[in-house]
């Protein structure tokens, strides 16, 4: 519980309490990746200490594909429910009639091997540990602990340079109601896999938590839980950015908003020029409020349920 509320005051400090300008912002992004790159590469080499047989790494794989298909469905059928029968109005608003669905420009395929270089560290670090076979987990989990205070430390900071009140992302509630559905929709299927499961209800909500923030939900959940429920979160979010991308230009005729939703953190992101190609501009406002609130309501969430199930 200590530890969940460090990082939590830490994330806080880098937010409200640290006065930097927009000059910083580059060297902000750059100290992030080079945080990020350095937890998720001793994620690897613990999970390579950890899991000693295949066995082990086909049943995180197992287990992701699970997760990953269940919120995928449950956020997409919530949000179409949203979206054609609470609030029909809702696609009208943000949807170009006119825009030209056959050139998309992105190509979908780079953008997804981009977002891959994540993996490519886990593998890294993976590899290192099966060649160097050395157990120093208890020192590399204390590395880890204070890269990750200087890291929330750092998204805080980023995210005050980003100029955006945080009043005023509450204050679009469209997308604030598609956050709330999707978070809502991703936490109450993994109550019910975890009966089915033999896996914890504290475990099953954490990995299902992560809302495709996957360098850094990953991270939260690999200190928090351990390095096989850490990895399973990691491919778990890191899915929902590449189904995303994947599946907008191809659903573009029956889901618009609903994949919007489902994408969240990526929206601002990864995802963004897809759905701005396949979308238009209209929605684009609307897609950088759901990535922001989710960016907000990621560590947040992760670390309130650490403290409290």
């Amino acid at each position: 519980m200590l530890e969940s509320l460090l990082i939590f005051i830490a994330l806080l400090i880098g937010y409200f309490f640290i006065p930097l300008k927009n000059k910083y912002i580059v060297l902000v992004n750059k100290l992030i990746d080079i945080q990020v790159i350095l937890i998720i590469t001793i994620m690897g080499y613990n999970f390579s200490i950890f899991a000693k047989n295949n066995d082990v790494i086909i049943e995180v794989i197992n287990l992701s594909l699970i997760y990953t298909i269940i919120i995928f469905l449950t956020n997409i059928i919530a949000l179409f429910i949203l979206c054609n029968l609470i609030n029909r109005n809702l696609k009208q608003k943000y949807i170009e009639s006119n825009v030209n669905n056959k050139s998309i420009s992105t190509n979908r395929f780079l953008l997804i091997i981009k977002s891959s270089k994540y993996i490519l560290y886990l593998l890294s670090g993976y590899i290192l540990g099966e060649i160097l076979n050395i157990k120093i987990t208890d020192y590399l989990d204390n590395l880890v602990f204070i890269i990750l205070i200087s890291l929330m430390f750092t998204i805080g900071a980023q995210l005050k340079l980003e100029e955006i009140p945080l009043s005023r992302i509450i204050k679009n509630k469209d997308a604030f109601i598609i956050s709330i559905v999707v978070v809502l929709t991703s936490i109450l299927p993994a109550l019910f896999i975890s009966i089915f499961l033999p896996i914890p209800i504290k475990e099953s909500i954490m990995i299902s938590s992560g809302l495709g923030w996957y360098s850094l939900s990953g991270v939260l959940n690999s200190n928090f839980l351990g390095e096989y429920y850490g990895i399973a979160t990691f491919l778990i979010d890191f899915l929902r950015e590449v189904i995303a991308i994947a599946l907008i230009p191809i659903v573009k005729k029956y889901f618009s908003v609903e994949m919007v939703g489902y994408s969240a953190n990526t929206a601002m992101d990864f995802s963004l020029p897809v759905i701005k190609d396949t979308y238009g501009m209209q929605i684009v406002p609307l897609a950088i409020s759901v990535g922001l609130i989710m960016a907000l309501i990621t560590p947040t969430l992760l670390v309130l349920e650490n403290m409290l199930l």
